[in-house]
Formats: C-alpha cells, sequence, structure tokens
C-alpha cells in the first residue's frame, strides 16, 4: 500500500534553473506535490552541465530535481505561451526565479497569472527583494554571503573573509518558499484565493545573521559569541 503525501493532489509548475528554486520545487515534491519543470530550449536548466558529472549527467541537478516531470517549451513564443497558460490554469502554484521582470514581461504578470487562475500561488524568487536599490540586480549565493556579512564571520579573526563552502543562502530560500507554499494553501483552503509570494536571497541571508545583527544594534560586537 502507498503512502501519499500531504500535498498529494497539489500541481507546482516551476520555472527555476540553478539551486533555490529548484531545491524549493523538490521539497514540495518530497511531500507528494506533482512538480512540473519548465526548461528553456536547447541547453533547459543551466545546472544540467554543472560538474561532477556521471555518464553526462550532472549529480548537482539530479540531486536538485528528483521527484518532477519536465517539460521544455518558449513561452515568449504565441505557442509556447499558450501551451504554459493551459498549464498554469490546472496548477495550483507557480514559482520561478527569473531575472526581475522577465516573466511579467513575456505576459505573465501577477494580475494576468491571477485572472487566467484566481486559485493560483505564485512565488516570485529574486536577489534583493521588490524594493530598494538592488532590486532589479541579479545575485548568486557567494555575493549575498559576502553582502550580508557571511564571509566576515566564517574563519579566523587574522585570516581572510571565508565563504562557507555551501550554497546556504540558495537553498535556505529554497526551504523559506517552500514553507510560504504551505502557508499560502492552508489560506487557500479559508479563502478560496490564491496569493503572491515574494521571496529572497536577501531575506534568507538576513535571517541567518540575525543574532550578530541585534548584537550590534545593542552596542556589542558582531563576533561575539561566534564558535571558532
Amino acid at each position: 500500500m502507498s503512502v501519499q503525501g500531504s500535498l498529494s493532489g497539489v500541481r507546482v509548475v516551476e520555472i527555476g534553473t540553478s539551486v533555490a528554486v529548484p531545491f524549493g520545487c523538490q521539497i514540495l515534491g518530497d511531500f507528494g506535490a506533482e512538480v512540473i519543470k519548465v526548461e528553456r530550449l536547447g541547453t533547459g536548466d543551466e545546472a544540467r552541465m554543472w560538474a561532477p558529472l556521471t555518464d553526462g549527467v550532472s549529480v548537482t541537478f539530479l540531486s536538485l530535481n528528483r521527484n518532477k516531470k519536465s517539460v521544455v517549451l518558449n513561452y515568449k513564443r504565441d505557442e509556447g505561451k499558450a501551451a504554459l497558460e493551459e498549464l498554469l490554469q490546472s496548477a495550483d502554484v507557480l514559482i520561478q526565479n527569473l531575472r526581475p521582470g522577465a516573466l511579467a514581461a513575456a505576459g505573465f504578470s501577477w494580475e494576468r497569472l491571477h485572472e487566467l487562475n484566481p486559485r493560483l500561488i505564485y512565488v516570485e524568487m529574486t536577489g534583493y527583494g521588490h524594493t530598494g536599490p538592488r532590486r532589479e540586480q541579479p545575485a548568486y549565493d557567494a555575493m549575498l554571503q559576502a553582502y550580508s556579512g557571511v564571509v566576515a564571520m566564517t574563519g579566523s579573526d587574522e585570516g581572510e573573509p571565508a565563504r562557507v563552502p555551501l550554497s546556504m543562502m540558495d537553498m535556505g530560500t529554497g526551504m523559506w518558499l517552500s514553507l510560504g507554499v504551505f502557508d499560502a494553501l492552508r489560506r487557500r483552503e479559508q479563502t478560496g484565493e490564491g496569493s503572491h509570494l515574494q521571496v529572497s536571497l536577501l531575506q534568507t541571508a538576513l535571517s541567518w545573521v540575525g543574532t550578530p545583527l541585534m548584537s550590534v544594534a545593542a552596542g556589542g560586537d558582531a563576533h561575539e559569541g561566534r564558535a571558532d
């Protein structure tokens, strides 16, 4: 007898590359959601080519994309746009981490998505959020480790700043977005309406350094209490 996950029957459309969104959608798939990964023509998700490769397949890609189906389409062309619209009409969740504004420019703004499917939960992931001077800038894990000060809190006091050798910002953001989807699904049960969620690498970075920030705000040292 098979055991159904708590998200069995939930359809998630992923337009995501690299780590953060694929990892978050993988979590939803682990809970039983049907995850359909939309990839670009030709190369697909760039992570497909990341080393190390085993029999021509990226181990990293496999570690971030289990429990998923995949479809290739170009939503910038009429045929691909129509196919994506049809897919979204039957979807519960859409999650994407394209360049800020790219999906809206292709005709899929939140307003259009809500009109297309009022019950759709739309999750946008960006580097720096949707407000502020960096809102349109791309970002990646190592950049946010530096921007948030994480690299200054690792290693020794005498040494150079050091990056945490894991995608902690990307994977953390994937975890946050999956939590947000659970909350939005629960809210939809109560209201019948979908919702628009926004998550960012910066939000994740700030959540990791919350204690050092509070220490500085209280007049202390960001390194106080650090485990050497």
